[in-house]
């Protein structure tokens, strides 16, 4: 589909949505995120969960298995605010847009489609 860059300011405004939506659904995927994450938090395993005849083998797989846990929760937070940042520099990029650059509008459309 063709973008005709010498008419109203359609393309312009496709622009400024496309950035939105994307937005939104950085913040979307920020929201899913910071639920697992809390969820997981509360999970737990009892002291046996690793047994497997040898106390001490136990004790290192447990040790490990925490360590493992502790970086995906730490890996989810960290996810979170990102997938914040990239929202809110979507919406930044859609209000700092020149809607007088039809070059720019016609190539984001061609990349993104034609949302109509």
């Amino acid at each position: 589909m063709g973008c005709d860059v010498a008419g109203d300011d359609k393309e312009i405004r496709l622009v400024r949505d496309a950035f939105a939506v994307e937005a939104k659904k950085w913040d979307e995927l920020a929201a899913e995120i910071a639920s697992l994450r809390s969820l997981g938090a509360t999970l737990e395993l009892e002291p046996l969960a690793f047994f497997c005849g040898n106390p001490l083998t136990a004790k290192l797989l447990g040790e490990v298995y925490e360590g493992i846990f502790r970086l995906i929760i730490t890996l989810m937070a960290d996810a979170e605010t990102e997938f914040h940042e990239l929202g809110r520099a979507l919406l930044v990029a859609r209000d700092l847009y020149d809607g007088t650059d039809r070059t720019s509008a016609s190539a984001f459309i061609k990349i993104y489609g034609s949302r109509q």
